[in-house]
């Protein structure tokens, strides 16, 4: 299962919470889904298998169709990949637009998103202790990439297992309380 942390989650369509579904089956939170259909959607789902909310563009099809529809000279223009970036002729300038603004503004939706969820990261891990949040950062990979066992963090604090599994429980309920 999972949750759904938005504001009106009744709002939330079939198809986002399908892909999400789908998505958790696959792959180990946290990621975003895109999914280009008549709309764009960009899902976050967190750590926790929680939907944190959507972003939600025009889709290919509707961009291009908008361009197209509204200029004489723009007519007949189809969804293919450009062969250059740099437009010489309506057609290509076009594509190049559509197509290339398309993927610039769903890489920076994702940068942006990486980056807001590490900052919330970082406001969480402040709450705690120096020590709660070494267990959590070498527990979790936070450091090098590297999920330690709490086996391997208590030897590294030159502790037992059983005192790391004791910091990462009162940090977790620490977060829990304050987060």
């Amino acid at each position: 299962g999972f949750g759904i942390r938005i504001k009106d989650p009744a709002q939330l369509g079939s198809d986002i919470v399908a892909n999400a579904a789908a998505s958790l089956r696959i792959s180990e939170p946290p990621f975003v889904i895109l999914d280009m259909g008549t709309a764009t959607t960009l899902t976050v789902v967190d750590n926790n298998r929680d939907i944190m909310g959507t972003i939600i563009l025009p889709g290919l099809r509707i961009s291009m169709d908008a361009l197209t529809g509204s200029a004489a000279l723009l007519n007949g223009v189809s969804l293919d990949k450009p062969d250059e970036l740099i437009g010489r002729d309506s057609r290509t300038s076009i594509l190049s637009g559509v197509i290339g603004g398309h993927i610039l503004m769903i890489d920076g939706f994702i940068r942006n998103i990486r980056e807001e969820l590490n900052l919330t990261m970082e406001r969480l891990m402040d709450m705690l202790t120096d020590r709660q949040q070494q267990v959590l950062r070498l527990h979790f990979g936070m450091e090098d990439g590297v999920c330690y066992s709490l086996e391997q963090i208590g030897a590294m604090l030159g502790s037992s297992k059983e005192r790391a599994r004791q910091i990462e429980r009162q940090a977790m309920e620490r977060l829990k309380k304050n987060g």
